[in-house]
């Protein structure tokens, strides 16, 4: 390996730690692969039991990388078989290397499926596929590359040596794809222990609530010019730590939490200790994902006009910008996901409703630019709403 590409890759590595999120660890996976590789697009799948699930996409063509993560939310699956290219290369846990789609060599076991492309009116043709191979060679992803481009723009095979250097590259995206992964399974152990108390609440709630979070963020910072490296490092923070907004609930007593109907002024006043409880959990935040978590916990219920609270007398009650950025945009993608969500206490309001609702309180209780950022990536939370599902539990 040239010593370029070793200086190139080292840096990649460093970069790669600053992301604690698996999208955003993904985001640059891609990205980087495709920069090795002149791919004009690609897709990662990632492993969830018999399946292969579509995790993160990008295409030149057909839309700009920063704009890829509106293609994030999309469910869709492959079996871990042979029969689809990804599928196969799951499989064998080997490469495959593919001058022409439609021109498969003979005896291979898969076939191309044409579908996006008489959707998109995209044309494939040349594929890489790479196993992202974990410990032991368990399989967990592969990414799936699609028409190096040529000095022309036109596609062209994909070499060898791209090939070569992008099988040691994954060995590097592999450990910074599974720490990621722990982190995000630790999150959801503590979202599991908090539903236990609260199911409704903190399971599909809290998933939809971290990825809104993002999705708010991510405009926000397209309309104020945020450098592009800060713009990613804040959303990988803001997903994982807006997922842990209301981990306070555990503190809170169940029939107090549960009850159906209106709350005396005195279980009230219980119910807001969970921004403090919340925040204790992180007290001795060293990582800023854990800042920005007890930041979102302790003030997600502040409000723009300095009306809001924080569940303890030492804290005091902010207001406007003097809120953390973090739990202004938080505190609209809570109120919605609520809102649009039935509870114990109320039915859900309609998908209308809630964003009259969101709209009409701009400058009282939200932040008016978080809510203008909202309001314009609406058909995203939409997808959100569909990947994250309420589950029906049997508590």
């Amino acid at each position: 390996m040239s010593d370029s590409r070793l200086s190139w890759l080292t840096s990649f590595t460093r970069e790669l730690m600053r992301y604690d999120d698996t999208s955003a660890v993904l985001d640059r996976i891609l990205l980087e692969a495709r920069k090795a590789s002149c791919a004009d697009a690609g897709t990662v799948f990632l492993v969830e039991g018999d399946s292969l699930i579509f995790a993160y996409t990008h295409n030149d063509t057909l839309f700009s990388v920063e704009t890829a993560y509106k293609y994030a939310y999309a469910d869709a699956r492959l079996p871990i078989t042979s029969q689809s290219i990804a599928g196969a290369c799951a499989v064998s846990r080997q490469p495959i290397r593919l001058d022409d789609v439609r021109h498969l060599p003979e005896g291979v076991p898969f076939r191309f499926n044409d579908s996006f492309d008489r959707a998109t009116g995209y044309r494939t043709v040349s594929v890489l596929g790479i196993p992202l191979l974990g410990r032991e060679g368990r399989p967990l992803g592969v990414i799936q590359l699609i028409n190096s481009k040529g000095p022309d723009g036109s596609p062209q095979p994909f070499t060898e040596e791209m090939e070569n250097f992008l099988v040691f590259f994954s060995v590097q995206a592999v450990s910074a794809l599974e720490r990621s992964l722990l982190t995000r399974e630790m999150v959801h152990r503590m979202q599991k222990m908090a539903a236990l108390n609260d199911p409704k609440e903190t399971g599909p709630h809290a998933e939809r609530v971290g990825a809104i979070a993002a999705e708010i963020y991510q405009r926000w910072a397209e309309k104020c010019a945020i450098p592009v490296d800060a713009r990613r490092s804040f959303r990988s923070n803001i997903r994982l730590a807006a997922m842990l907004h209301d981990l306070g609930k555990v503190a809170i007593p169940h029939n107090v939490l549960k009850k159906p109907g209106r709350l005396t002024l005195d279980e009230f006043e219980i119910i807001k200790t969970h921004c403090a409880e919340g925040a204790k959990l992180f007290k001795t935040a060293s990582l800023d994902v854990d800042s920005m978590s007890r930041d979102i916990a302790q003030h997600h219920h502040q409000k723009w006009n300095g009306t809001g609270y924080t569940g303890d007398p030492d804290v005091p009650i902010l207001a406007g910008e003097e809120i953390p950025l973090a739990a202004r945009i938080t505190a609209v993608a809570d109120v919605f996901d609520a809102l649009v969500s039935a509870r114990c206490y109320k039915p859900a309001w309609t998908w209308e409703e809630a964003v009259t609702e969101i709209r009409k309180s701009a400058g009282s209780h939200f932040d008016p630019a978080v809510v203008d950022a909202f309001l314009e990536v609406e058909d995203t939370v939409r997808n959100i709403f569909e990947r994250y599902p309420d589950i029906e539990s049997s508590h």
